[in-house]
């Protein structure tokens, strides 16, 4: 007899795809003192957008999202539906540049990167975790927000300093959390 393996996802099942809950992960970004006000906003590794919706209540003037969770866009999508400011939401593997620099406008006041290139880094190595990091940069007009595991803040600050942009903000109490501005 022979079986046949379906890989069908139920929308009432769901699994967590990130540590703590959203007010953890949205705190940090909120203290550091970033004004999101008139500014525009791309997420990069947005999930379902939960960030960029606070964001888009504190006065954002436009927001991108990228990632590569289907399901977590078309719930960005959803949410953003009822929002009155210009959005987009992109199913993207940012891992592409090619694509990834297609998919970029040419530039925004605020970059978010916030627990995504501990993940790239462990799954692609340093080298696409490196490129991806630079190609987010290179669209960066104004902060940079970057988000890792505590272990690997350093290493990250490495890479943005390397890419010419300083420390404003690295007093997240778990010290996970940075603002950075191009020097």
């Amino acid at each position: 007899m022979m079986s046949y393996r379906w890989n069908i996802q139920l929308p009432w099942v769901t699994q967590k795809r990130f540590i703590g809950n959203w007010q953890f992960r949205l705190e940090p970004l909120l203290e550091c003192g970033l004004d999101f006000n008139g500014k525009t906003v791309l997420d990069a590794g947005c999930n379902i957008g939960i960030i960029a919706y606070e964001l888009s209540k504190r006065g954002a003037a436009s927001i991108h999202g990228i990632d590569h969770y289907r399901s977590g866009i078309y719930a960005a999508r959803n949410i953003f539906a009822g929002v009155d400011i210009p959005s987009r939401f992109d199913i993207l593997d940012m891992t592409r540049d090619r694509k990834l620099r297609r998919s970029l406008k040419p530039g925004y006041d605020i970059v978010l990167f916030m627990s995504v290139w501990q993940h790239v880094r462990k799954e692609y190595g340093d080298r696409v975790a490196n490129r991806l990091t630079a190609t987010l940069a290179e669209r960066c007009n104004g902060v940079f927000v970057g988000q890792t595991i505590e272990d690997q803040a350093a290493a990250f600050s490495a890479v943005m300093k390397t890419l010419g942009f300083a420390p404003l903000f690295d007093r997240d109490p778990q010290g996970r959390l940075f603002t950075f501005q191009r020097v």
